[in-house]
């Protein structure tokens, strides 16, 4: 893993003011960034619940306001983007690859892509209010779930047949077994000491390639960002359960 891919990583899925070429870098570059992928997570995360801890002050519910602000800016709602092309594929395919990959290539945002994102940030907001409500030491589970939700990305990549020469094929070329497994391991041994509920995070991740390969079958950089969404708002579920049942060691 060589250092320059972590900037070239936050360059690419932030917003983050780190001196990068930001999204038009070259393939080589992305696969040099792919296995940094993670540590934007921890990024996003920690923006995310900085500015949730502020709005707590007044109230859970302005925590949850804040930090939802937070996360589509520090992210330029890249992965909304990729949630609202993948929906509007999906729902007017109908089971059809080659008419999935045409709807998938028209820029305009229908009806299935406006109820997604909705939908999304409406999730997010709910649940982020949620484990605001159990104090600081709980939004460690917000950047677990950021981190784990871009990990997946590498396996998703890894494991997907990728669409053409886009985003996910590049990213390949980066991605190794010993990264995944290493990362892996980190970020259950952080799940067990920080945020036990989020250690089902593997099934989730691996479930997302299932139902993939179900549904679209083929992956591009909106497959990616579409399954990160989905990642987070499920882990945040599992998090939020998991405080509630007081399945927390800190």
């Amino acid at each position: 893993m060589r250092l320059d891919g972590l900037v070239l990583a936050v360059a690419f899925m932030t917003r983050l003011p780190v001196g990068g070429r930001g999204r038009g870098i070259a393939a080589t570059d992305l696969a040099d960034a792919a296995p940094w992928l993670p540590a934007t997570g921890i990024a996003v995360g920690s923006v995310v619940v900085s500015l949730c801890a502020l709005g707590a002050q007044i109230g859970p519910a302005v925590g949850a306001l804040l930090g939802l602000v937070g996360w589509v800016a520090v992210t330029g709602a890249l992965h909304l983007d990729g949630l609202g092309d993948s929906a509007d594929a999906a729902g007017a395919a109908h089971g059809d690859p080659t008419r999935y990959i045409a709807v998938l290539k028209d820029p305009n945002a229908g009806n299935f892509a406006v109820a997604a994102i909705a939908l999304q940030l409406i999730a997010k907001t709910v649940l982020l209010a949620a484990v605001v409500g159990h104090g600081n030491t709980a939004l460690a589970a917000v950047v677990l779930a950021a981190t784990w939700a871009r990990f997946g990305a590498l396996v998703w990549a890894s494991a997907l047949a990728p669409l053409g020469d886009g985003l996910a094929a590049r990213m390949r070329g980066g991605i190794t077994r010993r990264t995944i497994f290493v990362q892996g391991a980190l970020l259950l041994a952080a799940s067990l000491v920080l945020a036990p509920a989020l250690v089902l995070a593997p099934l989730v991740i691996w479930l997302g390639v299932v139902t993939w390969r179900r549904g679209p079958v083929v992956i591009n950089g909106d497959g990616l960002g579409a399954l990160i969404e989905v990642t987070e708002s499920v882990l945040m579920l599992a998090a939020a359960a998991g405080l509630s049942l007081g399945f927390v060691w800190l």
